[in-house]
């Protein structure tokens, strides 16, 4: 009787073995493969919170160091909304990593885009809510044509048309 128990337990273990172990590796790649995606994404999150955090810096900056003296003294022209608006540009180009560029130019197509509309979206948003309490810190500038960057240079990219923003 011992014999056909451990005979039918053989049988059963060498048939029941490979099943598992399939299942366990099928299970593994399966943990692999969704690790490998959260760390992708999760890399491509900080690579796309960093050219966010240069949009928001350089946007700050252009409001502080230029923007808030010109309304200040009631010279806050087009022309200098255009002004604020390539300087904004220009610092988010300088701010901004090579591998964050070439990420958005991969995903959105084209930086120049990307950036315009992040600038435009970052002023709105400092219009509504300004960093600083104070009734005269509302960034406000058009966006206009911004200078091509050596990066945008080999791409095909429009820009969108100049669109006046409601003066503050």
């Amino acid at each position: 009787m011992k014999d056909v128990i451990m005979t039918v337990l053989q049988a059963v273990l060498i048939a029941a073995i490979p099943v598992i172990v399939g299942f366990i590796c099928r299970y593994l790649w399966a943990k692999k493969e969704a690790l490998e995606t959260d760390e992708a994404f999760g890399e491509f999150s900080f690579i796309l919170a960093q050219a966010m955090e240069a949009v928001t810096t350089a946007v700050q900056y252009v409001c502080q160091t230029y923007v808030d003296g010109l309304k200040q003294s009631g010279k806050f022209t087009v022309e200098n909304q255009k002004k604020a608006f390539q300087m904004a540009y220009d610092k988010a180009c300088l701010i901004m990593t090579q591998e964050a560029k070439d990420f958005i130019k991969e995903v959105y197509g084209s930086l120049s885009a990307w950036l315009t509309a992040q600038i435009e979206a970052q002023v709105r948003e400092q219009k509504i809510s300004p960093i600083i309490e104070s009734g005269t810190n509302q960034c406000g500038f058009l966006a206009g044509e911004p200078a091509e960057t050596e990066d945008d240079a080999e791409g095909d990219h429009e820009h969108p048309p100049d669109d006046p923003w409601d003066e503050v």
